[in-house]
């Protein structure tokens, strides 16, 4: 907690306690939606992470260029300690957990290949193309489906602190350089929103992927945007030139203005509304709003967010993120019907030991070099990313009769075989000839009609109308 007679707009760390408190709003809100509390776009608390981040990260390096010491290996290093140890614990807990607990035939291979994106710091395009849809069965079952909100931020930090590097360089560390990289950011965020909005809304044959919504929601250009806002309120508020406290009324009124963005989404949102879309614009342009408003004045928000709960749950919320989803994950695949907001709370406790004697000391910890730190990292990224490797091949060979039951899985049914599942054309009559499976003097016959679902029998029900002298017409749509 910060000294108390400190404002909540600064602190002599630069570490703001209400920003801190903001933090323990998305990781709540998110935790929520988890839970399945009535909270439908409490999802978006990703969101209100991203502002954060680039509002963070920006003033971080601000600080620094205006010292004349900032170091991007000195940066990488910090980024480093503060959030690889932590994510490795988990890591290796829910890849122990999945060999335990998950299906060998594909869960276990998803959450493996998770596990390696995420220590190659591409999860979000590997969980795009494994698990797809954010909200789908397939995506809510992997317990790593988190962390591809990571793997968009750390490429955000490698990208952003070299564009501010290149701008402070290139202005030789004047105010013209700010102004520069103002509209750099500005231009950037723009172009990013424009791509955001347009993968959200693509449909049919124009669009430019098979699913350019997931790729919207996954993806770092499509996300960059909204690190672009943090960034940009950054950089105002780093170069104010009028040093006046503005009335209380006027934070005030925007803080109460931004409460009202970010609470409208929840009476808004289905799971049918595009996502980073339009409708993302209200919790970002709230995050900022907050943020703007606790630099203008101390006003009623900035003093809520900056109590010690709140600040003890943001101190927390990055170890939180980490453990309430593979938690929930796997008390609902062990104990069906859990209470998943008992488990959500249950998180707190991973949480709490992971940032005291993880995060903590090894953010503190001062390494002989930074070759040592890059080194480490390396090591235990690879080791996780080793031990991943081998949860999605052992979990097959261990498990009796895995390798048959694998071999059937990936048999296709009759119809997808055959063409007789039959999409995107009307029905022939030449189809009911072609899908028919006969037998020499038939007893009768059995017809198998509906969507993909029948089709996923077809293989059962062929075998069984055969065996018992019946031809079967197996004629399915998609």
């Amino acid at each position: 907690m910060a000294n108390p007679s400190i404002t909540p707009a600064r602190s002599t760390r630069h570490i703001r306690a209400d920003v801190q408190g903001l933090r323990a709003l998305a990781v709540l809100m998110v935790m929520a939606f988890h839970a399945g509390l009535p909270l439908p776009a409490g999802f978006a608390g990703v969101d209100v992470f991203f502002v954060i981040s680039g509002f963070v990260i920006t003033g971080l390096i601000l600080r620094q260029l205006d010292a004349g010491r900032f170091s991007l290996v000195e940066f990488y290093v910090r980024r480093i300690k503060r959030l690889l140890p932590a994510l490795v614990l988990m890591l290796v807990a829910v890849l122990v957990l999945s060999l335990l607990l998950e299906s060998p035939l594909g869960p276990q291979q998803t959450t493996a290949k998770t596990g390696v994106g995420a220590m190659l710091l591409v999860a979000n395009m590997v969980i795009l193309r494994t698990s797809g849809d954010y909200f789908d069965a397939a995506a809510t079952t992997n317990p790593l489906l988190h962390v591809w909100s990571l793997s968009v931020e750390e490429q955000f930090y490698l990208g952003f602190s070299v564009l501010l590097l290149l701008a402070w360089t290139v202005g030789r560390h004047s105010r013209a350089s700010i102004r520069a990289t103002a509209s750099a950011v500005a231009a950037l965020t723009a172009a990013s929103f424009v791509v955001a909005v347009a993968c959200s809304y693509a449909k049919g044959p124009i669009s430019f992927v098979s699913d350019p919504t997931s790729l919207a929601f996954y993806s770092s250009p499509t996300r960059a945007w909204e690190f672009g806002v943090g960034a940009l309120v950054a950089l105002w508020a780093h170069h104010r030139t009028d040093h006046r406290r503005a009335r209380e009324r006027v934070a005030a009124l925007t803080a109460f203005a931004s409460i009202l963005l970010l609470v409208a989404p929840n009476l808004l949102v289905d799971d049918t509304t595009p996502w980073p879309g339009v409708m993302a614009v209200l919790p970002v342009a709230g995050t900022a709003g907050l943020i703007v408003a606790g630099t203008l004045a101390p006003n009623p928000a900035s003093r809520l967010l900056s109590t010690r709960p709140a600040v003890w749950v943001g101190d927390l919320s990055y170890s939180l993120y980490l453990w309430h989803w593979p938690l929930i994950v796997f008390a609902s695949l062990r104990w069906p019907g859990t209470t998943t907001l008992l488990v959500a709370v249950a998180s707190f406790l991973p949480a709490w030991l992971s940032y005291r004697y993880v995060e903590t000391p090894l953010r503190a910890a001062r390494p002989r070099s930074r070759v040592t730190v890059f080194g480490l990292g390396a090591g235990t990224a690879t080791a996780a990313a080793a031990l991943a490797f081998v949860v999605g091949t052992v979990g097959v060979a261990v498990v009796p009769d895995a390798v048959v039951y694998r071999a059937e899985a990936a048999t296709l049914p009759v119809g997808r075989a055959n063409g007789c599942m039959v999409r995107d054309r009307p029905y022939v009559p030449s189809d009911i000839d072609r899908c028919f499976t006969r037998v020499a003097r038939p007893k009768g016959w059995v017809m198998l009609v509906g969507d993909s679902h029948a089709d996923a029998i077809s293989n059962g029900v062929v075998t069984a109308a055969t065996r018992l002298g019946d031809d079967v017409l197996s004629l399915t749509g998609a």
